[in-house]
């Protein structure tokens, strides 16, 4: 069977001498991988029409058991030219390819993941800052998941008024106030001053502070709490994310 979709490229990795395998994002087929005959070859048709992160017309043939598709046209439909010659933009976009590749079911319809990862692809080639996109993105991904943190107050603190000590408990994913029936002591927890907890709210509600941009301190632990609770939620290895940060904070 032969498929018509717009699919983002996730990820590209050699196949043969002059063959690749091409991990996509669909909308209507959520991850697809196929291989790409012949595409290094000097008078190849794929020469020049799919990279990581474009955006593509891709038609393959279909197995019947799913697996590894095999790639018949592919046609460019955005380039993002700024993620070719700003590095620290490509490391961004390489980046949420590589979450996204990560999360995406195979061969499942996928349009909120679509929208989502397009959108940030697209915030990154007009321009916007690298660290704040991936942090929208990773909120967003997560609401997406049904997966985002609760902030809301704890529900069952015994402390009727006054300020309430909390923690914020990774495995039931929300606030448990230290006076708190089901606190756990011993479970897996972070600390949360008032700050970062109003910094975090702002993050999840609004993709950033209301009252203006983020001091760098309480942007880095927005950062450090979001890779925690991603690490606990996700049950993924966040090596690509660790590397992502350190080369964007290498330089200014």
């Amino acid at each position: 069977m032969i498929i018509k979709t717009t699919a983002i490229v996730l990820r590209i990795h050699p196949f043969s001498r002059t063959s690749r395998v091409v991990t996509w994002l669909t909308s209507d087929f959520g991850r697809v991988v196929t291989v790409i005959k012949g595409a290094c070859r000097a008078k190849s048709a794929f020469l020049g029409q799919y990279d990581l992160a474009m955006r593509c017309e891709l038609l393959f043939y279909r197995r019947e058991h799913d697996g590894i598709h095999i790639a018949r046209e592919c046609t460019p439909l955005a380039w993002h030219p700024a993620l070719r010659s700003c590095w620290r933009s490509a490391v961004a976009a390489a980046y949420l390819c590589e979450l996204t590749s990560r999360v995406a079911e195979p061969m499942l319809e996928s349009a909120a993941l679509f929208e989502l990862l397009d959108g940030g692809i697209e915030a990154l080639d007009t321009g916007q800052a690298p660290e704040p996109t991936i942090l929208r993105f990773e909120f967003a991904l997560l609401r997406t998941l049904g997966l985002a943190p609760d902030f809301e107050p704890c529900a069952d603190c015994m402390i009727a008024s006054g300020p309430r000590p909390c923690r914020f408990s990774l495995p039931s994913g929300r606030l448990r106030c230290v006076q708190s029936r089901s606190h756990l002591p011993g479970g897996a927890s972070v600390a949360v001053d008032a700050a970062l907890l109003g910094a975090l709210r702002a993050w999840q509600r609004t993709g950033g502070s209301p009252d203006g941009p983020a001091t760098p301190a309480l942007t880095l632990a927005v950062r450090r709490f979001l890779g925690m609770f991603m690490q606990h939620h996700l049950d993924l290895p966040l090596v690509s994310r660790q590397a992502a940060f350190a080369w964007l904070d290498a330089r200014p």
